[in-house]
């Protein structure tokens, strides 16, 4: 076990990937029926690190927050470590879509995810 959230932090994780230096991306996947039921989760899906050699939920950090009932899935890194490709599915658009891809770029000098 590498990190156990209560249901408020880490609720329904089910997207992993580690970025090149060990990191751990954790993506939340909880629906409407857990927001009903469990309202301490708020209703946005988050995605969480947990660095390198750490264990434990209290040293889980925020990386997103995917709004509007979306939920972050498939992440994935370009060879080069420079690129986080994210999708994101079920977030309702102004042009009716629901599904995008994201690509997060590591700024000039922060070598870190």
């Amino acid at each position: 076990m590498l990190a156990e959230g209560s249901f408020a932090q880490l609720s329904r994780p089910d997207n992993l990937r580690y970025d090149r230096e060990g990191n751990l991306y954790v993506f939340e996947d909880h629906s409407s029926g857990d927001i009903t039921n469990h309202p301490e989760i708020g209703t946005d899906n988050e995605v969480y690190v947990l660095p390198k050699g750490q264990t434990g939920a209290e040293h889980l950090r925020k990386f997103a927050q995917v709004t509007g009932g979306g939920e972050g899935t498939g992440p994935w890194f370009s060879r080069n470590g420079k690129l986080l490709y994210l999708s994101i599915q079920d977030q309702r658009q102004p042009d009716g879509t629901e599904s995008r891809v994201l690509a997060i770029h590591v700024p000039n000098g922060h070598g870190k995810h």
